[in-house]
């Protein structure tokens, strides 16, 4: 009763192999944490035909191998799917390969191809798992590309395969854009997917939009997100909100990073400390011969998109330059979406930004970098190197560049929301805390004073080393996090975890405070001592006792009975065990008792003898010997 089962996560991008942005990085790290936790992990995504670097027959690399072909059914079709299985760092994986419907992540096409793709992870999944005679505990989907998953399980597409399985929806993001929103041409596509209607169409709306987001949290049992304040934000103004309400104990946490494997990392790709990265910064994006550490450095990581904000920065160059006498730099390392077709721009708002980008960076070399043509790949560098990090993401549900900069102990400037608001706190120079500086109005002028509050900081040596200490320590561990959602899927299913490492860890950390309290004292068991019992049953006023106990050198008054007993007295005394020789002094003459036993002693004196024998002592039951769990 107590086995939760393989947890089973389903994702669009995944770690090294596919991540195009937070979701690929957190699924990656959050499931290599439970792996290590003792959990049953498989994770099953997509094999995409090629990678970031345009690389195809990547996965083999990490020993993971074509096993086996599903066929899938996606309306009328039959489609043949790859599955490449292997394991990594605990964790088993399922790639599911057909280069038309995966050829990249998130590659766009309309309703229609995106509705078959979507029936094809949703089916391809399920069909996976039973083709390998796996039945999970709980089945974890994260956004709108998996949306159809707990459908397909839930209406007997599979039999009742799945009945006994939870599913668990994650919300990474669920801005209206990222709802995975598609309007057919014609129809409502029931044809490809086979879904009730509703489940998938809202009928109050106006236009007919396929939301995969809908069905997700129609179907699934339980919805979580990747921090409290988002969670806050989608139940009270989310267009799906009405749907999200309906869960009694929504999930969130903050996202964390593993921080033992990242300050590795920084040693090994940016130094071993942060003067030293930043110089290298400077030599290789800004041109110096030689650093100049005085010169603050802020940097910006990320997509050049518009949820990111990074207009804002942008907008904000020239004044920083002028104002500080061109002491000052700025670092953006991202892609921008430059596709053009004829005088058609696929996204105006990275398009835009990225041609001020280059403007920039050919009238300022040695304070504004960026290019946004190619992917930025120094990302740790920035991290050590960077004085201040800056994030104006327009909305961040969890965000983990942040945990990025913190690690590094680089504090960080950013808009108040999500994941943010939770994260990154308004330095206070007169109380010293905080973690970094933001502002709560989404416009140039609000990040433009933010930048100048860090400035001020930046001037005070001592006051900015303290910053950069309390963003080293408010790094989240990806444990902690890692433990949080174990927990959760634990209570969903009525388990109760024991984390080996983590009780081990525990103990070690109050080992000190155990050897350094006094030990408490406990006195030796006494062992008790055995009663004798006189009694004088013949009447008399007063009577006593005497005997050889203590030499027959004092005398015990006995106490008289009450009532119908008022002629009997009576005396227990604790001795040792042994036989004694007693005599009573009855109303001041002493006798011996003739109804108990007498003998003579050595010197011929007849005495009443009494003899005590050693208590009974229960014997204890003895437990079976301990055996650890583990």
């Amino acid at each position: 009763r107590n086995h939760l089962g393989p947890l089973v996560f389903i994702a669009p991008e995944l770690g090294k192999w596919s991540t195009v942005g937070g979701l690929g990085v957190m699924v990656d790290e959050l499931t290599v944490m439970l792996a290590a936790m003792g959990a049953e992990v498989l994770v099953i995504s997509p094999y995409y035909d090629k990678n970031r670097k345009g690389e195809t027959g990547y996965l083999i690399r990490d020993g993971i191998k074509w096993s086996r072909n599903i066929h899938v059914a996606v309306g009328s079709e039959t489609i043949l799917v790859g599955v490449h299985e292997g394991t990594v760092r605990g964790v088993r994986y399922m790639f599911l390969h057909n280069c038309t419907f995966f050829p990249s992540p998130y590659n766009g096409g309309d309703a229609l191809y995106q509705t078959q793709q979507l029936v094809l992870v949703g089916k391809g999944s399920l069909e996976a798992l039973c083709a390998f005679g796996i039945v999970p505990g709980i089945v974890v989907t994260n956004d709108w590309f998996g949306g159809m998953v707990a459908a397909y399980a839930k209406r007997g597409f599979f039999g009742d395969i799945f009945k006994n399985t939870l599913f668990f929806h994650i919300v990474h993001n669920l801005d209206p854009s990222y709802e995975g929103r598609l309007y057919p041409n014609e129809g409502d596509l029931t044809q490809v997917h086979h879904l009730p209607r509703d489940y998938l169409i809202d009928p109050y709306w106006e236009k007919v939009c396929i939301n995969p987001s809908r069905c997700a949290l129609i179907c699934s049992d339980q919805w979580g997100t990747v921090s409290p304040s988002y969670r806050s934000e989608l139940l009270a103004g989310s267009s799906l909100s009405a749907l999200l309400n309906k869960f009694p104990e929504p999930f969130a946490t903050p996202n964390g990073i593993p921080v033992d494997e990242r300050l590795e990392t920084l040693t090994e790709k940016a130094g071993s400390s942060h003067d030293e990265a930043k110089g290298l910064l400077q030599t290789k994006y800004f041109k110096f011969h030689e650093p100049d550490l005085n010169i603050p450095l802020f940097s910006f990581v990320g997509r050049i998109c518009e949820q990111k904000g990074v207009d804002l920065v942008v907008a904000c160059v020239r004044d920083l330059i002028r104002v500080y006498n061109g002491r000052i730099q700025i670092l953006c390392g991202g892609m921008a979406n430059l596709t053009k077709y004829g005088d058609y721009i696929v996204d105006t708002y990275s398009y835009g930004v990225a041609q001020e980008m280059f403007k920039l960076r050919a009238e300022f070399p040695w304070s504004f970098y960026a290019n946004p043509a190619e992917f930025f790949t120094d990302g740790p560098l920035v991290n050590l190197g960077s004085d201040f990090g800056v994030m104006p993401s327009r909305f961040e549900p969890g965000g983990i560049v942040q945990q990025e900069f913190f690690v590094a102990g680089t504090p960080v400037i950013a808009f108040k929301t999500g994941g943010l608001k939770d994260t990154v706190h308004e330095f206070d120079p007169v109380a010293a805390t905080g973690n970094g500086f933001v502002f709560e109005h989404h416009n140039a002028q609000a990040l433009m004073n933010s930048f100048q509050r860090a400035m001020a900081v930046y001037a005070d040596p001592n006051m900015y080393g303290k910053l950069r200490q309390n963003a080293r320590e408010s790094v989240v561990d990806a444990q902690e996090v890692g433990w949080k959602w174990y927990t959760e899927f634990a209570r969903l299913k009525g388990c109760v975890i024991a984390h080996k490492d983590r009780m081990q860890h525990e103990l070690k950390r109050v080992e000190p405070e155990l050897a350094a309290m006094k030990p408490v004292y406990r006195p030796p068991r006494v062992q008790p001592t055995p009663a004798a019992v006189f009694r004088w049953t013949h009447g008399a006023n007063e009577v006593y006792v005497a005997g050889s106990w203590d030499g027959w050198s004092g005398r015990l008054r006995l106490s008289r009975g009450l009532g119908n007993k008022a002629h009997e007295w009576q005396l227990s005394l604790h001795v040792s065990p042994g036989t004694y020789a007693y005599k009573f002094i009855v109303d001041d003459v002493w006798v011996n008792a003739m109804d108990q036993p007498m003998a003579n002693d050595e010197g011929g004196n007849m005495n009443n003898t009494i003899t005590v024998h050693p208590p009974r002592i229960p014997q204890r039951a003895k437990r079976p010997p301990f055996r650890s769990p583990f």
